[in-house]
């Protein structure tokens, strides 16, 4: 298998097979394109993506289009190809088809600068032809030297060695398109009349294959084709040839340059559709389509596992250039503009899950529990379940109509379970163990033994008493208790120390082991005077206390509650913070403290140390956007089960943290803006602040501006930004916008550091930024100094004056 898509091959050992998934989204000209069309796409050295179209050059950060026209000093608005040499310098391309031989224009684009020089102002007298001599087509070899052409000629190009000139003959124009591991060439020979053939050449007399010819030959856009590294040293390349009767072949073409033919017929696809990009785990990109294929494969045989024209029908359209950036993403550019498809592995293993629920929910699953490797699940109506996490096969399974709430583990390694009128005891095989508990009207949410062998119950009118070998239950109403009359008791735990907590509708309570409550934590203490026992909400769902001792609690409309009894801190974090809902049903952590919180609205991703959001929805592979109180556990493993209207989300959070596309993508500054003194004129100060130069704010200065942007190209939204300016701030200040604006600080040197979190969880190195605050001419030592002196200096003759004048007139006095 290849590794283009490494997610697929990290999960393929520990999730069942499952489609792919695919997020795609469309840039057009109301996202900052010049023009619709998309004719080039490139990635530099940095991160940076060069986009290429018919009125003018882009470079894009994931956020903003950065514009380049002639007024930038390309020779041409129009771009049609785009390649990279050694030195990472864009050539920018102007021409019409190969297949037109059309001559082109060159523009040299060095992407640290920004510049742009002609090529012979690149290249002066070192280039053995002018750039409207080559035709506008490029292969690269391993060691990254551009294989150009010309009539008649084959040119190669690296920096070290300069450009190599091979003749060919003049009846022959070879248009190079894929270079194999020994150097050699494949392209197609361009004779006259018009007439297309495969040729190879490996620096000697150029080779004819007449079997591959025909009036046209197209070579498939597999994407970086232009580029180092290209994919043909690994995955091979299609073409189509165009036969004069109107017949077509399409052929393969294997990395050795060995060639079979695929299929014939007429023309059954739009040629000018004609991708052909692999994705690694036998994936491949054909057309506006998703497919599962070996390398050799009939492209349009093969079965459809994704149709990006349902997510964009005019895809189908022209499509010019494609590209596979380094963090997963795939570009397409077509005549309506340029596609960003993600495609990947689903991370999120979907149980109980029906890809179609016309009720707008499927199993509406409640209660669960981990046994022995064996996930134990209840749903309102639709069954009770025994099923394998690793594979997700159904071990068993009662799909009688019949209420099913509580799933609880009873302490000896059994289950107790509230289905209908009654409380079955189930041993770890899925069997009966004894009699059941007879729980009639009592409708159990909640279940937690207690140490003299009885069962607390939570139900839906308060809390009760269950005696296992009487096989009976009674409400628990005393002093207190009668608190939770008619509250729904959604969770019972306990804390470290052996406290049992209940959360419920009406509050957070603690009870001792009789069940009797002793104390009550509620929105309403205040107002009660009662502000020892205050907490933000009422409607409480999941209690947890993490290994710090903090409380965490799950509520119905006040999002997480973080709650320190050592100091009485408690905080709240809901949709203000970013969470995808107020409503919320528990949390658990991961191996790195970060938190998972099924919602209403989804899977959100809370990080405590920085207060960073990631939120996940059913177009990430969850099952459902609206998840249910009682429907979560947690393997031993770390893996965590949400369950909700349809079906269980199960997912180690490892994998979404480890694998995650964007993974290694960097941090980069895009833009720094001065606004000076005494007037409204904006300095850019980009290109040097780049290259590590200081800001310096003279006084008067009013602000200066910092853009930057995670170049992993992924949803804005799941990006926090992090700075902090030592000596000024105590902590990190957090944000999801990419920019930043500073008017004051105190006088002297400071150090702004800038920090990004993507997708995946992890913070990116530090970008440090040097900063002056210079002070006032009246401040300055070298002014202070001699005004200082002159001070003095005129308050000693003053003073040596006032001396003066006081004893003279003592001895005029004195005579």
């Amino acid at each position: 298998m290849r590794a283009l898509l490494p997610l697929f091959l990290c999960l393929a050992q520990i999730l069942p097979a499952q489609e792919p998934l695919c997020l795609v989204k469309r840039f057009g000209v109301e996202d900052g394109l010049l023009n619709r069309r998309v004719t080039a796409i490139t990635q530099d050295r940095e991160g940076f993506l060069w986009i290429g179209t018919p009125g003018g050059l882009h470079r894009f950060d994931g956020y903003t289009f950065k514009t380049f026209t002639t007024i930038d000093g390309l020779s041409s608005n129009a771009v049609d190809a785009i390649w990279t040499d050694a030195e990472g310098l864009l050539w920018v391309v102007r021409g019409g088809t190969a297949s037109d031989l059309q001559a082109v224009s060159i523009d040299i684009v060095d992407p640290r600068t920004d510049s742009i020089t002609s090529f012979e102002g690149h290249f002066g007298n070192k280039a053995p032809l002018r750039d409207n001599e080559l035709l506008p087509e490029c292969s690269v070899t391993a060691d990254t030297t551009l294989v150009l052409s010309a009539p008649g000629r084959t040119i190669r190009y690296h920096p070290r060695t300069g450009f190599t000139v091979a003749h060919l003959g003049s009846d022959l124009d070879f248009i190079p398109y894929v270079t194999t591991a020994d150097g050699a060439s494949w392209g197609t020979s361009v004779l006259r009349p018009r007439s297309d053939q495969l040729t190879h050449w490996d620096g000697g007399t150029p080779r004819r294959d007449p079997a591959v010819a025909g009036k046209n030959i197209f070579w498939s856009l597999v994407g970086n084709a232009s580029q180092c590294g290209d994919p043909f040293e690994k995955n091979g390349r299609y073409l189509c040839v165009e036969k004069p009767d109107g017949r077509t072949e399409e052929w393969w073409m294997a990395p050795s340059g060995a060639h079979t033919l695929v299929r014939t017929g007429d023309m059954t696809e739009a040629w000018w559709c004609r991708l052909r990009m692999p994705l690694g785990d036998d994936l491949w990109l054909v057309g506006a389509t998703v497919r599962r294929m070996e390398p050799g494969g009939d492209p349009l045989a093969a079965p459809v596992l994704i149709d990006l024209a349902q997510h964009y029908p005019d895809i189908l359209f022209h499509q010019y250039t494609a590209y596979r950036d380094r963090t997963g993403h795939l570009w397409i550019g077509g005549d309506f503009g340029l596609y960003r498809a993600e495609v990947r592995a689903n991370p999120f293993q979907r149980l109980l899950w029906a890809a179609s629920i016309p009720r707008g929910h499927g199993r509406r699953i409640r209660g669960m529990a981990l046994l022995d490797s064996t996930l134990f699940v209840n749903s309102e109506l639709e069954g009770h379940w025994r099923i394998d996490p690793n594979t997700g096969s159904i071990l068993e399974a009662d799909t009688t109509t019949l209420n099913r709430y509580a799933l609880a583990p009873d302490g000896a390694g059994g289950l107790w379970s509230a289905e209908g009128d009654s409380l079955i005891h189930w041993n770890a095989n899925g069997g009966r163990a004894g009699h059941g508990i007879d729980i009639a009207h009592m409708f159990v949410w909640s279940v937690l033994p207690l140490k003299d062998g009885a069962l607390l119950l939570g139900t839906g009118s308060g809390l009760c008493r269950a005696d296992p070998v009487t096989h009976r239950a009674s409400p628990i109403v005393m002093g207190q208790d009668t608190l939770l009359q008619g509250a729904v008791v959604v969770d019972l735990a306990r804390d470290r120390t052996g406290t049992i907590w209940i959360s419920s509708s009406a509050g957070l309570f603690n009870a001792g082991e009789s069940g009797h409550v002793t104390t009550r934590w509620w929105n309403g203490a205040r107002a009660a005077r009662d502000s020892a026992h205050y907490l933000p909400a009422i409607d409480l769902r999941h209690f947890r206390q993490d290994a710090d001792g903090i409380i965490w609690l799950a509520t119905g409309d006040a999002g997480l509650v973080r709650w320190d009894r050592a100091t009485g801190d408690v905080r709240t974090i809901g949709r203000e913070a970013g969470l995808a809902s107020n409503s919320v049903y528990a949390s658990y952590a991961d191996d790195l403290g970060q938190l998972w919180v099924p919602t209403d609205n989804g899977i959100t991703r809370y990080d405590p140390a920085s207060g960073s959001v990631t939120n996940y929805s059913t177009t990430d592979g969850i099952t459902h956007n609206e998840f249910n109180r009682l429907a979560h556990t947690q393997g031993p493993d770390g893996r965590l089960y949400f369950g909700g209207l349809n079906g269980i989300t199960a997912f180690d959070p490892r994998t979404l943290r480890n694998k995650h596309p964007g993974n290694g993508a960097p941090l980069v500054i895009t833009d720094v803006r001065q606004c000076m003194a005494g007037t409204d004129r904006v300095v850019d100060l980009t290109a040097a602040v780049r290259k590590g130069a200081t800001i310096t704010m003279e006084p008067g200065d009013r602000y200066f501006t910092v853009n930057m942007a995670l170049l992993s190209f992924e949803d804005p939204t799941r990006i926090n930004y992090a700075w902090r300016i030592d000596g000024v701030d105590m902590d990190w200040n957090y944000q999801h916008e990419p920019s930043l604006r500073i008017a004051a600080l105190p006088y002297g040197e400071h150090l702004l550091r800038i920090k990004a979190q993507g997708g995946n969880g992890t913070w990116t190195n530090e970008l440090q930024l040097p900063l002056l605050f210079a002070r006032p001419l009246y401040l300055r030592w070298w002014f202070i100094t001699p005004c200082s002196i002159i001070v003095l200096t005129i308050m000693f003759w003053n003073v040596r004056a006032r001396y003066i004048t006081a004893r003279t007139a003592a001895l005029e006095q004195g005579s």
